[in-house]
């Protein structure tokens, strides 16, 4: 199996988990039970942490994990931060959009690192 199969197999068994849990929590029980709370989007997005799964690709791929470099812009008060990968075959570096912390800019540019992987996977295939 390949690392990114595996990737693939392992963030989807993740997703169907957690609905199963979600959809097991809010079934069972009695009347009593309090019914469990959706969670709102922001708190679901956050939930998902890009750069742990930028790790993940980097693991299984036996590649060196990524270089993140993240600043803080004085004139918007966002922070901007980027992302460098280097690779036996290739190297990459991408940026992500502006963000309120540092955290959500480092995950905003391991979520597109991700999106360009994917692509030049799909440009390997053809």
């Amino acid at each position: 199996m390949t690392p990114k199969t595996a990737s693939i197999i392992h963030k989807y068994k993740e997703t169907c988990s957690d609905m199963m849990d979600v959809a097991n929590s809010s079934c069972s029980g009695d009347g009593g039970q309090s019914i469990t709370q959706r969670k709102g989007l922001r708190e679901a997005l956050l939930r998902h942490n890009s750069c742990e799964e930028l790790d993940e690709i980097c693991r299984g791929g036996n590649w060196i994990f990524p270089r993140y470099t993240v600043v803080p812009s004085v004139s918007d008060g966002m922070f901007h931060a980027s992302v460098r990968l280097t690779c036996p075959e290739f190297e990459m570096s991408i940026t992500g959009g502006p963000r309120l912390t540092a955290h959500e800019a480092r995950c905003s540019a391991a979520a597109n690192m991700i999106l360009e992987l994917h692509k030049k996977a799909e440009e390997e295939e053809q």
